[in-house]
């Protein structure tokens, strides 16, 4: 899956900052690979965060980090603590939430049938099973009893304090390989703060075959340069499987 987003952040004071970039995942079968490439700001553009994910785990190690930073030409090896709960360039999304989530194992409970948004809704619980502590964030979804979509999830400290709440909206109004089963905005705000980021999905495309070349930390450098990152990644034939 490939998709193209914008990001905005909005401080207490209406302050926006907003950051555009494009995300890659795929299986290949025994880890889970996942890419981010800036494009907006121009400050950042062709920064790189590169990351895999065993599929099946038995430890509670870490996801494999690289950071590709054109300015020094330079592939980064990040350490275990990179992602997780810090937040994702300042927004109240988490790293978490924008590229681990998904290679993250994870195990279910559902609490109850209730309503949200006046719609009839399932309250499932999610706790991951694998992974270092600070991936384990318990989270609790709002899903839809008719259509399945996610409709608002929860987000809850290791002290089952709520820390954040993701609501999600305009599921079906873009097309995507057809009708987008994914919403168009995801809206995170920080319980505390009440600080507030939106997530935008721009175009994206699902169910396509990504080289596996261009998930190695060798292929960083040469995919930076890229003009066209969200076409390059589509048509990737890349080969690096050093």
């Amino acid at each position: 899956e490939i998709s193209e987003l914008r990001l905005a952040s909005i401080d207490s004071h209406g302050n926006v900052i907003a950051r555009e970039f494009i995300s890659a995942f795929a299986n290949s079968g025994f880890q889970m690979n996942g890419l981010i490439f800036f494009t907006e700001p121009e400050t950042i553009r062709g920064t790189i965060f590169l990351a895999q994910y065993a599929v099946e785990r038995t430890d509670s190690t870490a996801p494999k980090a690289w950071v590709y930073l054109p300015a020094l030409d330079t592939v980064r090896e990040l350490d275990e603590n990179m992602p997780g709960q810090n937040q994702f360039f300042g927004s109240e999304f988490t790293w978490a939430d924008i590229m681990l989530e998904s290679m993250t194992p994870q195990k279910s409970r559902w609490i109850r049938s209730t309503r949200f948004q006046n719609r009839p809704a399932e309250l499932i619980e999610l706790t991951p099973t694998l992974g270092p502590e600070y991936l384990r964030e318990r989270r609790e979804l709002y899903i839809d009893s008719q259509t399945f979509h996610t409709l608002r999830v929860d987000v809850f400290s290791r002290s089952s304090d709520l820390t954040r709440t993701m609501t999600a909206y305009d599921y079906g109004s873009l097309d995507v390989d057809g009708v987008s089963k994914r919403p168009h905005r995801l809206v995170a705000q920080n319980i505390s703060s009440l600080e507030t980021s939106v997530l935008t999905l721009i175009k994206a495309r699902q169910n396509i075959e990504i080289a596996s070349g261009v998930f190695h930390k060798n292929a960083l450098p040469e995919l930076s340069k890229s003009t066209d990152p969200f076409w390059t990644l589509t048509e990737a034939q890349t080969e690096n499987e050093k």
